[in-house]
């Protein structure tokens, strides 16, 4: 081979490499995972058109539990309003839970009181997080939060913790969801998609963050997963966590009202009430 032609192989070596390199997906730093996960948080709001400090969103986990070769798979939604002014402050939700296709917990926010339903025993407690005249509850918010997150435990706290990243409490920021591990991230070639994540090193427990890019070029959480596997007793139990937002026949992701039916409850007849909450088993 002439030195003409050595060079040209070389030259065209240094190109193919260069081209796969262009290839590789960016990858981001902690520092960089924090903040765009944070803006993705912050994007979950559905704002009204007409009001920018009321929003809404809805947001569904799908849990399969597996111990040994049983799977139980369970479904949790949460639906979201918050008016944020200070004049008008009003928070409600709902949280429903299904083990299979049963109804195990209701948890609603209606404003003032949080109801949580376990329609197993056909029983339910009541808390108040606002006052039944103004002045409002100077402590409303975080009344409204702790009242929420009592009855909850299990299968559906992935969606409490999510909100309360997404601004539920009052303030947006992404958290650890494995304390003491780095944030890791790539963004795709196109730039349009990012993948963030915190694993254990042995994959056992991570949390993994989708991103898409919107046509306004702002990053939306498209779904999460939340992973753990542990041994219990002589067997392993692994919990498999999705998190999605539910859209409608056009695609748009689904948005709830101040008057959304969701957020009123009434005790069922012959319904016992309980001095506390009493959070459900999963």
């Amino acid at each position: 081979m002439d030195v003409s032609m050595r060079v040209a192989w070389i030259a065209g070596l240094v190109l193919i490499a260069s081209s796969a390199m262009a290839q590789m997906p960016r990858v981001m730093t902690d520092l960089e995972c924090r903040s765009q996960l944070t803006d993705a948080l912050n994007n979950m709001h559905l704002v009204d058109p007409l009001d920018p400090m009321v929003y809404s969103y809805v947001v569904r986990v799908d849990t399969a539990e597996r111990i040994g070769t049983n799977t139980t798979n369970y479904i949790s939604v949460l639906r979201l309003f918050d008016n944020a002014t200070t004049t008008g402050e009003l928070a409600k939700a709902e949280l429903t839970t299904y083990r299979g296709v049963n109804l195990m917990q209701r948890v609603v926010a209606d404003g003032r009181r949080v109801w949580a339903y376990d329609p197993t025993r056909n029983e339910y407690s009541v808390s108040q997080y606002d006052t039944e005249r103004n002045p409002r509850n100077a402590d409303y918010r975080k009344d409204f939060v702790n009242s929420l997150r009592e009855p909850v435990q299990g299968v559906p706290s992935n969606l409490i913790n999510l909100a309360l990243q997404s601004g539920l409490g009052g303030n947006v920021g992404s958290r650890d969801w494995l304390p003491g591990f780095a944030f890791q991230g790539e963004e795709s070639v196109a730039g349009d998609t990012q993948t963030i994540w915190q694993a254990l090193p042995d994959n056992t427990r991570f949390a993994r963050f989708d991103l898409i890019r919107d046509t306004n070029g702002l990053w939306q959480l498209d779904t999460a997963r939340i992973f753990k596997r542990e041994t219990v007793g002589t067997q392993v139990r692994e919990l498999d966590t999705i998190i999605s937002f539910p859209r409608d026949a056009f695609g748009n992701r689904l948005t709830q009202t101040a008057n959304s039916v969701e957020f009123s409850f009434r005790p069922p007849a012959r319904a016992r009430v309980l001095s506390s909450p009493r959070p459900i088993k999963f």
